[in-house]
Formats: structure tokens, C-alpha cells, sequence
């Protein structure tokens, strides 16, 4: 899914992702999700200081995610930790 302009300028511009965290994100439809309700959440109630320090710290905690060495190795055990799962589950079925 590729990101609009104006997301990727708040994001690169005020939330100091890279271009490399957006292409990840923009590979990656659950985190580009997350990070897409987060940012809402602050549009929906521009006023609340709680809601965007919030917002903040979960997005800073996703950047630095991003930033970790091994989040591609994770990301490939995760899928082939689901592959595992989903075929045993059809293995069982026969």
C-alpha cells in the first residue's frame, strides 16, 4: 500500500521516519494500519494533550522497531513460524 504525500511528510518531516521506514511500511499493511490509527486518533481530538503524547510515544516506539537490526529476521521468523502452524494444522486434517 503506498503512502499519500501528506502522511509521508508528517512522517518524515515531524516523526523523523526515514524513506527506508516507509518503504517497510508501505510493505508492512499491519504497521502502516497502526500507524494510520494512531494518526487519526490525534486528528479526531486535536485538543487532547494526553491523546498525542500518547500518539508520540507510540509511534517514537515504532520507529525505533523500525531502526532495530534484526526487525527483517523477525519479520521473516514470523511468517515462517505462521507457515509452520497453518501446515500442521492441514497436516492434522488428512
Amino acid at each position: 500500500m503506498i503512502i499519500d504525500e501528506k502522511t509521508r511528510y508528517i512522517l518524515t518531516d515531524k516523526l523523523n521516519f526515514t524513506n527506508e521506514h516507509i518503504s517497510i511500511l508501505e510493505n508492512n499493511a499491519g504497521q502502516l494500519a497502526r500507524i494510520m490509527n494512531l494518526l487519526s486518533m490525534i486528528q479526531r481530538s486535536p485538543g487532547e494533550l494526553s491523546i498525542r503524547k500518547f500518539v508520540r510515544v507510540q509511534l517514537d516506539k515504532m520507529r525505533q522497531s523500525l531502526d532495530s537490526p534484526g526487525y527483517a529476521d523477525q519479520q521473516l521468523l514470523l511468517k515462517a513460524r505462521a507457515e509452520y502452524y497453518t501446515f500442521q494444522r492441514s497436516f492434522q486434517q488428512f
